[in-house]
């Protein structure tokens, strides 16, 4: 697997995981780094994953505020976890993340 790939993919995991466990941001860090050693131990992108996961937080709010002008009958909440994130993940590196990396 590619390193990019495999890197969105333990972010992603580390973002369904703080949606169903409701981690704070700290914990959520902590859960990447966990999810990072067994997923990726070798070929994960740390610095990669460090900037998409911390991004995606940071503009949550906005990212959501997206999804749901695309989607009025379908509020955050009612689409599933990993769909929600799968969506943000990919909006925040549309709309925000540094291309020249």
């Amino acid at each position: 697997m590619a390193n990019r790939h495999l890197s969105r993919s333990v972010v992603l995991q580390t973002l369904f995981e703080r949606d169903f466990r409701n981690l704070s941001v700290e914990d959520t860090r902590e859960a990447m780094r966990r999810n990072a050693q067994e997923a990726a131990p070798n070929g994960g992108d740390t610095p990669f994953m460090d900037e998409l996961l911390m991004g995606a937080l940071a503009r949550q709010k906005d990212l959501d505020l997206v999804i749901e002008k695309a989607a009025p009958e379908w509020p955050i909440e009612r689409i599933a976890p990993v769909d929600r994130n799968v969506l943000r993940l990919g909006l925040y590196e549309l709309l925000f993340a540094d291309r020249a990396v």
